[in-house]
């Protein structure tokens, strides 16, 4: 697409500016999980419906982190920890994979 537009407009067209100053930027992320979004990944991963967990992609590791940090002193965090676990233990074999 950017080609098909380039072509269209000479040369003396475009403005080419240099930067008069680079600075850094801090950016921040916030994690907010909704209760549907818990309910999907604790079913995804209950019937071992790999498309559901795929679809949450680099996310799915902090759902879990926020969901287990919810419910750190309830039964339903060491099945919550077994998840995050096997996001790691998944990860940490698709990082040997690249060396």
């Amino acid at each position: 697409m950017y080609s098909s537009i380039c072509c269209q407009f000479p040369s003396s067209f475009w403005i080419f500016l240099q930067e008069a100053q680079i600075a850094r930027v801090f950016v921040g992320r916030l994690e907010l999980v909704r209760p549907p979004t818990e309910n999907a990944v604790e079913a995804a991963f209950a019937s071992h419906d790999n498309a559901t967990l795929e679809r949450y992609g680099r996310f799915l590791e902090p759902i879990l982190q926020t969901m287990t940090s919810k419910d750190s002193a309830h039964p339903r965090a060491q099945k919550l920890n077994a998840y995050l676990n096997a996001v790691y233990a998944v990860q940490t074999e698709q990082l040997r994979g690249q060396h």
